[in-house]
């Protein structure tokens, strides 16, 4: 019976405990800029945009700098989500304003203005594939709600709480390949369909910044460690970075890019 309680506790063990395995990555440095900036985010052109409070600045896959975007009437940028180059989305959390901008950083259409929609106490918001949308999770409802760009609801899950049993803070939140991913530190990550339907909770805790890279989990904990796993949360193994001191780091097809405290490096594994 003792041995028996012992592999049950063992089994139950939250992930993180479990992440044993280094993957010993030999990472060259592809190309580093100097710039300094607060947090970073890669579209899937391998452009790279690094926030910097109220600016964005865009450097080109290689390096080289393009041009910079700031609206000073908005405050601080709380997020930017490049996952549609072609209409990047800028959310202004205090001001509950979401901004659209083009590959150019031009503004597309008028702000967002979220408290018209009834939305203003909105903590998270992220790209939407599906007719240009977005998403948006409300801290106070614990709902999640998917508008297209004409700001018809398609999407909504109502008292997350009550769905899943927990009671959820997330702090990170993305669209990959018709799911979303909920990222929450202590309860794991709960992913749910483009309709709203609540799939299962990934068992990854005290995650911080997710990427999905194909059928892989790729993830920054609250330790600035990066960690590789299934999407079962399962198998979750350590990738060794080339540098601990880091504002932020993305990945995107195998590169990784780190936001340093005054310069932005890109790397790449060597074969």
């Amino acid at each position: 019976m003792v041995l028996r309680w012992i592999i049950a506790c063992l089994c139950l063990m939250p992930i993180q405990h479990q992440a044993q395995v280094i993957m010993q990555q030999n990472w060259k440095p592809r190309w580093t800029v100097p710039v300094k900036g607060n947090a970073l985010e890669v579209d899937n052109l391998g452009d790279v945009y690094v926030l910097a409070n109220q600016d964005i600045i865009k450097y080109r896959s290689n390096g080289q700098f393009y041009r910079s975007y700031s609206n000073k009437s908005l405050g601080n940028i709380s997020r930017i989500d490049a996952s549609n180059p072609l209409k990047t989305l800028v959310f202004y959390r205090d001001l509950s304003r979401l901004v659209f901008i083009d590959n150019t950083l031009s503004e597309q259409q008028d702000n967002v203005y979220l408290e018209r929609f009834g939305r203003e106490f909105a903590s998270l918001a992220c790209t939407s594939n599906d007719e240009n949308g977005f998403w948006l999770f409300d801290p106070v409802a614990f709902s999640l709600t998917r508008y297209n760009q004409k700001m018809n609801i398609k999407a909504e899950v109502l008292n997350i709480n009550q769905l899943t049993g927990k009671t959820i803070n997330p702090i990170w939140m993305l669209e990959r390949g018709n799911r979303l991913y909920l990222v929450d530190a202590k309860n794991g990550i709960l992913l749910f369909d483009i309709f709203g339907t609540y799939l299962k909770t990934i068992p990854l805790i005290g995650i911080t910044k997710l990427w999905v890279d194909g059928d892989l989990l790729i993830a920054l904990n609250e330790k600035k460690e990066l960690t590789q796993s299934t999407i079962t949360g399962i198998e979750q193994k350590l990738i060794s970075l080339p540098e601990s001191d880091f504002a932020d780091i993305c990945w995107n097809a195998g590169r990784l890019y780190v936001l340093g405290k005054e310069k932005l490096t890109v790397y790449e594994t060597e074969n």
